[in-house]
């Protein structure tokens, strides 16, 4: 078990290196919305995700999973965009 964990561990790391602000911000871009409604559609704060945007900032392993989640997987976002963002 403690092998899994640490190549897991390992691979959040790994995937939080390669989630650069351009990263970022082309994944927004793929949804064509604002810093402030792509924030709201990941239910975090707007100034969160500005400081990752614009590199002041890293994402917490957490947030990675949640923006490649995003990324591969959109339609699980879109649905809960009409939602979120009116």
């Amino acid at each position: 078990m403690s092998h899994w964990l640490e190549n897991k561990t390992s691979s959040l790391i790994q995937q939080a290196k390669n989630m650069s602000p351009m990263r970022i911000k082309s994944i927004r871009a793929s949804y064509g919305l604002t810093q402030e409604n792509f924030a709201m559609l990941l239910d975090i704060s707007y100034n969160t995700y500005k400081n990752w945007e614009i590199g002041h900032r890293n994402p917490c392993t957490s947030a990675v999973s949640l923006l490649n989640l995003a990324e591969h997987n959109p339609n699980l976002f879109l649905k809960q965009q009409n939602k979120v963002i009116k």
